[in-house]
């Protein structure tokens, strides 16, 4: 099963600046399943879950509301809220005919420019990336250890923990090798 970019990301409050955003989605013999961030302005965690199985919710609306400082049962019914919304996003996707047929390559390349973010490689192929640090325009290469700590390609919602491949893809789509 792929997971299916969403035309939006879903978003469910859970206070005091908290929130949890469903980034894309799509269905297997699991279920329901979607990529979950816990946001507060960056993405504090990141996981990829089958939002029908209960105890998978639990675990996460216990990680979350640690991080966050909340109750594990207000984070678990935001949960079962952004899984209803997430639903209705792939039935409405699905009555439009929207496949999600981009690749992962294209995805994260297209948030990331979407995002504002300059993205080049030098002729012999050394990705690159401008981003701002402190209020400045840095340089960074992409297969530094610092490049991959930074969270914020995608106003900080495109977590690379999430998928542990992607942050190859990311470095082979910049590259011009994708």
């Amino acid at each position: 099963m792929a997971l299916r970019t969403l035309e939006s990301a879903v978003t469910e409050s859970l206070g005091n600046g908290w929130e949890l955003v469903a980034t894309e989605a799509g269905r297997s013999n699991r279920g329901l399943q979607a990529t979950v961030l816990l946001f507060n302005g960056t993405a504090q965690a990141c996981q990829t879950l089958a939002l029908g199985d209960p105890a998978a919710q639990q675990a996460l609306a216990a990680t979350a509301a640690g991080l966050a400082g909340l109750a594990v049962p207000d984070v678990a019914k935001a949960l079962v809220q952004l899984a209803n919304a997430v639903e209705g996003i792939l039935r409405q996707m699905a009555a439009q005919g929207q496949t999600g047929a981009d690749s992962q390559a294209t995805r994260l390349v297209t948030l990331a420019t979407n995002a504002g973010r300059e993205l080049f490689h030098t002729p012999e192929g050394e990705a690159y990336a401008m981003i701002e640090v402190d209020g400045h325009q840095e340089t960074w290469p992409l297969k530094v250890r610092s490049f991959r700590r930074w969270r914020s390609v995608y106003g900080a919602v495109v977590c690379v923990r999430c998928h542990p491949p992607a942050e190859a893809v990311l470095v082979a789509a910049w590259a011009g090798e994708a």
